[in-house]
């Protein structure tokens, strides 16, 4: 729990002190962990080397009650506090996210990984990736998981107007089994991401999200950790090229309007 208390510790609100500080603590750690060849532009973090799973998150979050220097474990769920005694954010949205990624490259799990900055403004860090033509680089034979969603074991095949990629959902619900469902959400980096190669958002344990009174399920989170690695080590998927999914959307501009680019998300 010490690292992911410490990812909790950055109030990382975008284009703050903070979204830069906790870049570069998850760079340190990527250093400790023997992790040299990932590449960092502006607060954006990643590694893109051709391996099959790509893992990604965000690091910046919505400012709640201020820094959250009080951590406490009531009934499996970790709440937070600020210096004043008053309910704060974790910025478990999307902590928890780059916690799973690192625990997996400390387990010697070979992904490719993106870590972003500024998603809550409005994808800014993977857009900006995308103009840069560092998204290129991924092999669209590859598939991402995005560790970005509120509850436990919801798999989104798309958002609240596009859709993703549902077979790949599918498929990852009938492989994990149990109470592991598809689901929709909202927007995020998975709407830039699905462009080159399949992706889909994974629910991450956490609550409250935006909020003052948000928590995780610590119990969930570990589990979750597990299920990611066995996915990483076990799961068979033969992925579909975008290019297949993805046509132009010669329209005029519509709500399938993203990074200057027009999508049909339909196929």
């Amino acid at each position: 729990m010490r690292d992911l208390l410490k990812l909790y510790s950055f109030e990382s609100v975008h284009n703050t002190p903070d979204e830069v500080a906790i870049a570069d603590w998850i760079c340190k750690k990527l250093d400790s962990i023997g992790i040299k060849d990932y590449k960092r532009i502006g607060n954006n973090i990643y590694r893109l080397s051709n391996k099959e799973v790509i893992l990604s998150a965000h690091l910046d979050q919505v400012k709640t009650n201020g820094k959250a220097v009080k951590f406490y474990l009531q009934d499996d769920k970790i709440v937070a506090y600020n210096d004043k005694w008053e309910r704060t954010s974790l910025g478990a949205d999307d902590k928890n996210g780059i916690w799973i990624i690192l625990k997996a490259l400390e387990a010697g799990k070979e992904i490719d990984f993106i870590i972003s900055e500024g998603e809550e403004c409005g994808c800014v860090g993977i857009t900006a990736l995308e103009d840069l033509g560092v998204l290129d680089a991924i092999d669209p034979s590859s598939f991402c998981l995005v560790l970005d969603r509120r509850g436990y074991q919801e798999i989104l095949k798309g958002g609240s107007t596009d859709v993703y990629c549902a077979t790949l959902a599918q498929d990852l619900c009938n492989f994990l089994g149990g109470p592991y469902n598809v689901g929709t959400g909202s927007i995020s980096d998975t709407r830039v991401l699905c462009c080159y190669c399949e992706s889909v958002n994974i629910a991450t344990a956490y609550e409250g999200a935006h909020t003052s009174s948000e928590t995780t399920n610590w119990q969930q989170l570990q589990e979750l950790r597990d299920d990611i690695l066995d996915v990483i080590d076990n799961f068979i998927h033969y992925s579909t090229d975008p290019a297949v999914y993805l046509k132009p959307y010669k329209a005029t501009k519509s709500s399938n309007y993203w990074g200057g680019k027009y999508y049909d998300y339909n196929y």
